[in-house]
């Protein structure tokens, strides 16, 4: 439920509540669906978050990492040799000391693969004791959902540029 304060109560109430819609499939925002991954963000590297989850688990081998802030990571076959080296220092550091902030609790960051322009929000959650496995057995979500979602997401915006190409002809 949500609330809203009304400007012109009409029956003396300001306040009105009323019930949240549900999410829009069709929507790029709402269709994402975010994984969550509990962790100890202190103990727990990068290196080891990009090799168990975005390598491993989810087998992607070009990909972006976007914290929302300054952080950004990418990898993949057409990096140049100083964004390599650049990319690298990261991988040592614990995800509370990344740039940008770090990654820290409730923080979001998001994997877009490069190659099925997928992307996968993931929420990290700060957790002192942080049982030791692999990162993957304590993901948390469906990513198949999130393939899906992706999905639609690709063919509504190759759907919008087919529509603005038959615009321009008609013009």
């Amino acid at each position: 439920r949500a609330a809203y304060i009304q400007q012109y109560p009409s029956n003396k109430k300001i306040i009105a509540p009323i019930q949240c819609m549900p999410p829009n499939k069709d929507c790029p925002v709402c269709s994402l669906v975010p994984l969550q991954l509990p962790v100890n963000t202190t103990t727990v590297t990068f290196g080891r978050f990009i090799n168990e989850i975005v390598r491993s688990e989810w087998g992607f081998k070009e990909f972006i990492v976007d914290n929302g802030a300054e952080f950004l990571f990418e990898e993949g076959e057409f990096l140049e040799e100083d964004e390599i080296e650049a990319n690298k220092k990261y991988l040592d550091m614990p995800l509370r000391k990344l740039p940008g902030g770090g990654i820290v609790n409730n923080s979001v960051v998001t994997v877009t693969d490069e190659g099925s322009n997928l992307k996968v929000p993931v929420i990290i959650i700060h957790v002192e004791d942080t049982p030791d496995t692999s990162l993957s057995m304590s993901l948390q979500g469906d990513l198949e959902q999130a393939k899906k979602a992706a999905a639609r997401e690709q063919q509504r915006r190759e759907e919008q540029e087919k529509r603005d190409k038959e615009e321009i002809h008609l013009v």
